[in-house]
């Protein structure tokens, strides 16, 4: 759940240059904090008031990004040792 957070946050900052990759990195990981703590739903302002996000569709994605990376390099990993 974190790591989805973290992409949100990553993504979704606004009033940021894509190249300002240090303060996408901060903001990702409040909200990597955030998400885990509301269970997927961080406030959209500070003051925590008004609808909140729904970070799952980052989370699903992320988890399934991983669970491929993860299966390719263990496939990857397993053909190379046989040889």
């Amino acid at each position: 759940m974190p790591v989805g957070g973290f992409v949100f946050g990553f993504i979704h900052i606004q009033g940021s240059a894509w190249w300002n990759v240090l303060a996408r990195g901060i903001v990702g990981m409040v909200f990597a904090v955030l998400t885990s703590i509301t269970l997927g739903f961080p406030p959209r302002n500070e003051g925590g008031v008004g609808e909140p996000y729904n970070v799952w569709p980052y989370i699903i994605a992320t988890g399934i990004a991983l669970f491929l990376i993860t299966t390719v390099v263990c496939l990857s990993w397993r053909t190379s040792k046989k040889d």
